[in-house]
């Protein structure tokens, strides 16, 4: 008995080249989740070395637990872990991932993606600020004590989580103020989603001078204005981003 090709149980698929770079269904980059998991590592280890060796990045060498913590913070091994280079790293993938399938033509309006960025952040946003919420009405928080005890670091010390715990404050951070405004340290539950004031704004950023510039053959001048209006600032990374991922659309 024939049957039909499609309907063989274990006729092997075949493999396009570009299976090896691209995810067919997504047309996501998959190297790019590797760049990501690299610069996780380098946010984390950071975050450690701020907490447990704080001369390492740069505080003062009073603060040295060893003698090699100033001798890494000055050598070129500290870039391996470098906090802020790898946030900035992280802003540019996202201008690129949220404007690549804008630029190859997949994606015929930002609109949709920009009114869905809200509701794609608050999630993950709002848990860890009623996380930090319980934890700091519980009094688990030892942060003050590991500083004046152990570690020494100025990381560490009063600014964060000495205020009264309000869950109609946490609330209203985890939805609203972390995205409209750098909220103070001194009464932050987070203080790393500081870069989600910047992820929202950002995206919105780049999202506006895509629509604005696709198509346009004047649009690298827009890029290079828009990059030194923004170029002291953590949205160039986004800006930087969008441009290459033009490039990657356009270019051969």
């Amino acid at each position: 008995m024939k049957f039909p090709a499609t309907a063989l149980p274990f006729r092997r698929r075949r493999v396009d080249t570009s299976d090896t770079t691209t995810s067919s269904h997504t047309h996501k980059i998959e190297a790019l989740d590797s760049i990501r998991g690299i610069a996780a590592f380098s946010v984390v280890f950071w975050h450690f070395a701020s907490i447990f060796f704080p001369a390492a990045i740069g505080a003062d060498t009073s603060t040295a637990h060893t003698d090699h913590e100033r001798w890494l913070y000055e050598s070129p091994l500290a870039s391996l872990y470098s906090g802020s280079f790898a946030v900035s790293l992280f802003f540019i993938l996202s201008g690129f991932v949220l404007t690549l399938r804008f630029f190859s033509g997949k994606q015929g309006s930002l609109f949709p993606a920009a009114m869905k960025r809200y509701f794609r952040l608050v999630p993950i946003a709002l848990a860890s600020v009623l996380i930090s919420y319980t934890l700091l009405s519980l009094g688990l928080y030892t942060n003050v004590v590991l500083q004046a005890g152990v570690t020494e670091s100025p990381w560490m010390g009063k600014a964060y989580f000495a205020f009264d715990p309000s869950f109609m404050a946490a609330l209203w951070q985890g939805l609203v103020g972390v995205f409209t405004t750098q909220v103070a340290g001194e009464i932050t539950y987070n203080p790393v989603l500081w870069t989600i004031y910047y992820e929202m704004l950002g995206s919105l950023l780049v999202f506006g001078l895509a629509t604005l510039c696709r198509g346009q053959g004047k649009r690298w001048i827009l890029y290079a204005i828009a990059l030194l209006a923004f170029m002291d600032t953590n949205f160039a990374g986004f800006i930087v981003g969008m441009v290459l991922a033009d490039l990657y659309a356009s270019a051969p």
